[in-house]
Order: structure tokens, then C-alpha cells, then sequence
């Protein structure tokens, strides 16, 4: 057992992964000797764990702790780590330990690397997304507030496993999606659950392969029998009754989570992104936006969406997930609340509805703007859009893709040194010389680019004058 573990917390020890990823990891490494020094318990939780049990690469690691946020804020100063807080500081809180205590979480940056560290917590107010808390020191209560049950699984540094919630080993095994508790009650919590819980569905969908957990104790393994055993009486009850089993389950969820839809109008719109794009560009995605479609999601948050297209592509899915950027064409997303969004994103999102119209015959122009992946993808769009019309040359996708790799021949620093001073309109001199290469089947080589350049450049000059 790792040292400074209280009782409450040894206690739902229920095996050990060998060679966690996380061990690689120094900057966690040291998170773990700052509050083992100050005795305190700290320990991985959620989706790392998860994804570690089932030998999947583990990117976000969430933390939890025993220590209170007043003594993660010491711990912090004393191991000279930077701290952040999530949330805003109100007047006179300084150091920040109001804001901590309310939601109980601290940001610690340790090598440019930012861990959300949270106390073991029970809510005790939530507006719907956020939730003001109070510190326990109990993990089975810290465990009840979570989500879903395959998230309620802990680790520490050296990868012992505590379950607190005996149905989180078996729906991991079995790739059983359950919330916590009463689900309407954990939407209620935090509307994000909604678009999370379509994001863990398409991993933990009853067809999925099972999941083999190694290292597993006699608690783990006795834990592990007893929840199975559970999870099929309860659904052979459901059977006798004449209940739908599984089917009859999510559709239960679903009119649950159907009345919750609004809410995620409060969202961000980067947040909500964040949460769609893996669900979207999955490759079972439309499994997934299938379900998202029948309780109208996407009518509520983007109601300028092309419904057409949307409805053609979850009944006849496309052989490759779709691009983020072609998802956001197809929401109906406009260049207004992308301010942020790469400049690349916003030229290929403005070029999309010029591309598809050019379809079938002058779509390679718009490689260059869109981008190879993003021209297949609505190359496929337009198949569905005009089946009747669609008679794009056999191989264009091969097409596409070889021209993409043809670098346009002409720099800004070929263009300074030629004698054309710097300045905004030099990058609408390379615009200009560029579409002219496409459209001369991109065969024109840097000199007769550069010549180009200069023609333009002296008709622009003679406009002037």
C-alpha cells in the first residue's frame, strides 16, 4: 500500500496495474511527494484510470485529494509549485482560498503542465454546471458525486486501484454506461454530463470487445462477481416484467436527457466544441449523433444547421469520420463566433459553400483553401446532397490527395528580395499568384510564379498612380 492512505480509503483497495503510464510522468511524480510529504492522500481518478485499465494511451489526468483546499494552498507554496483557481476571485481573497473552498479545486502548473487537484468533495449547491462544496473525508462519498460509474475509479502513483462503488470494476468490464445515481439528478448537477455521456457511449456500448482487468485482489475479484451477478438479476427482471432490457434503457435516458437539451444553451460555445468534436469525428460518431438527433440537439444549439444534409448523413454514414471543420460547415457555424478559431479553419470554413457549388467539375481550385481531407469530405457531402448529379472522375480522392503534396513554389522572402517592399498587400500579391497556380494545374515553376508576381504588382502600382 502507498503510505499516508487513511482507512477510508485502504479499504476499497481492489488490485494493482502493472506499469502505469502515469510513472513516466516526473512533473506528476513530484505532485505526489509534495503531498505525501505533507501526509496527505492523493490520487489519479477518472478517466485516466479508465482508459489505463483498458491499456488505452491516457492524455487528462484529474486528481483528487484528502488534504482541504487551505492545505493544498500550503502544500503548494511550500513545494514552490504556481497555483491556480478555477473560478472567479472575489474582492479581498487574495490568496485565492475562498474561491478554492467553494468549488474545492486548485490548478498546480508543474513543468508548464497544469493538474487540476480536487478535495475529496460532497456537493452541496450547483447551479446547473458549477457546484459549491464542502470537504469530506470519505472516498465512497467523493465517488458518489461523479458522473458515471466507470469514472469512479481511483489510483495511486505506484497503480493500486480503489473501487469505492462496487458496480464500477464490472460496468468496465462489460462496457456498461450507467450514471451514478438518479441520472436526471446528475443532469440537473451539470448539464455537461449530457454531451459527456454521448462521448463515453460510443467506448462503452454494450457491443464493445470486454475489457480484461489484470491484477485484481480477492476484494476486486469477489467485487467484480457480486456486481455481475447484480447487473444480469436486474435485467432479467426487467425481462419478466417485458421491459425493452438495454434498448428500454437508453430510451429511458434519452426522454430523461431530452428535457435537459436547453440548458446547454447556457454553454460556451469553445466549450461546447471541446465536448462534440470527439463525439462527431469518432469513428462510430454517428452512432452516437444518431441518439443526439432524436432529443433535437442539434435543432437547439445550432438551429441555422443544414438539416438536410445532417438527416442523409446519419442515415447513410460516410466510410471515414468527417472532418471537425466539415462538422462545423454542417452546424451551420459562422465565421462570427470563431474569432479564435485558427485563420487556416476560418478561410476553409468561408470557402466550403464555393467548393461544394463547383462540384463536379472545378473543385480542385479549392484544395489549397479547404484542404484535401476537407474537399473528400464534401465530395461525399455532395454526393448526398445531389445524388442524381454526382460524377466526380473515378480516383479523385487519389487526385486531391497527390496534389496536396505539390508545395506552392513562391515566398514572401523571394518577393522581398525581388524588390517588392514589405507590407499587408504582399500577402494578397501571394493570394492572387496562387490562384493563378491552380488554376494553371499548379505546373507553373518559382520564376514563372515570381514573373507572375511582378505583372500583378505593376498593374496594381499604374491602378494607383
Amino acid at each position: 500500500m502507498t503510505k499516508h492512505l487513511p482507512n477510508t480509503v485502504q479499504k476499497h483497495c481492489v488490485g494493482q496495474i502493472s506499469s502505469p503510464p502515469w510513472q513516466k510522468n516526473t512533473g506528476l511524480e513530484s505532485l505526489f511527494t509534495a503531498f505525501g510529504i505533507a501526509g496527505e492522500c492523493l490520487l489519479i481518478v477518472g478517466g485516466a484510470v479508465r482508459d489505463a485499465l483498458r491499456d488505452y494511451p491516457c492524455s487528462d489526468i484529474d486528481l483528487a485529494t484528502s488534504a482541504t483546499p487551505s492545505k493544498m494552498i500550503a502544500i503548494g507554496k511550500m513545494a514552490g509549485i504556481p497555483l491556480r483557481f478555477v473560478g472567479k476571485t472575489a474582492a479581498g481573497d487574495e490568496d485565492g482560498q475562498g474561491v478554492a473552498q467553494r468549488h474545492g479545486s486548485i490548478t498546480f502548473i508543474v513543468a508548464h503542465q497544469a493538474y487540476v487537484i480536487t478535495t475529496f468533495r460532497q456537493d452541496c449547491h450547483t447551479d446547473g454546471r458549477h457546484a459549491e462544496v464542502i470537504s469530506v473525508d470519505d472516498l465512497a462519498i467523493d465517488a458518489a458525486r461523479r458522473d458515471f460509474t466507470v469514472n469512479a475509479l481511483y489510483a495511486d502513483f505506484r497503480g493500486n486501484i480503489y473501487a469505492p462503488l462496487p458496480e464500477s470494476l464490472y460496468d468496465l468490464t462489460a462496457s456498461v454506461l450507467r450514471f451514478i445515481g438518479d441520472p436526471a439528478q446528475r443532469l440537473e448537477e451539470d448539464c455537461l454530463r449530457l454531451l459527456r455521456y454521448y462521448r463515453f457511449y460510443l467506448h462503452d456500448r454494450g457491443d464493445a470487445a470486454p475489457v480484461v482487468i489484470d491484477g485484481l485482489n480477492a476484494r476486486g475479484m469477489t467485487q467484480l462477481k457480486e456486481a455481475k451477478a447484480l447487473y444480469y438479476s436486474i435485467r432479467d427482471q426487467q425481462q419478466r416484467e417485458g421491459d425493452e432490457g438495454d434498448e428500454g434503457d437508453e430510451g429511458d435516458i434519452d426522454s430523461i436527457m431530452a428535457s435537459m437539451v436547453p440548458s446547454l444553451k447556457s454553454l460556451s460555445l469553445n466549450r461546447l466544441f471541446q465536448e462534440l468534436e470527439p463525439i462527431l469525428t469518432h469513428e462510430k460518431g454517428v452512432v452516437a449523433a444518431r441518439r443526439m438527433e432524436h432529443i433535437r440537439v442539434f435543432h437547439v444549439l445550432f438551429p441555422t444547421h443544414q438539416s438536410v444534409l445532417l438527416q442523409r448523413i446519419l442515415a447513410s454514414p460516410p466510410p471515414n469520420p468527417l472532418s471537425w471543420t466539415v462538422w462545423l460547415w454542417i452546424l451551420g457555424v459562422s465565421k462570427g463566433p470563431l474569432q479564435r478559431t485558427d485563420t487556416k479553419q476560418l478561410r476553409a470554413l468561408n470557402a466550403m459553400g464555393k467548393a461544394l457549388a463547383s462540384f463536379p467539375a472545378h473543385y480542385l481550385q479549392w484544395a489549397d483553401d479547404i484542404g484535401p481531407r476537407q474537399i473528400i469530405d464534401l465530395g461525399y457531402c455532395y454526393s448526398l446532397m445531389y445524388p442524381q448529379h454526382f460524377s466526380l472522375p473515378l480516383g479523385w480522392e487519389k487526385t486531391i490527395v497527390r496534389i496536396d503534396s505539390i508545395p506552392f513554389p513562391l515566398q514572401g522572402r523571394v518577393l522581398l528580395q525581388s524588390g517588392i517592399s514589405a507590407g499587408p498587400h504582399m500577402g494578397h500579391l501571394l493570394n492572387a499568384v496562387r490562384q493563378w497556380w491552380i488554376k494553371a494545374k499548379r505546373r507553373p515553376d518559382a520564376a514563372a510564379c515570381l514573373a507572375r508576381a511582378h505583372e500583378i504588382h505593376e498593374i496594381h502600382e499604374k491602378h494607383r498612380k
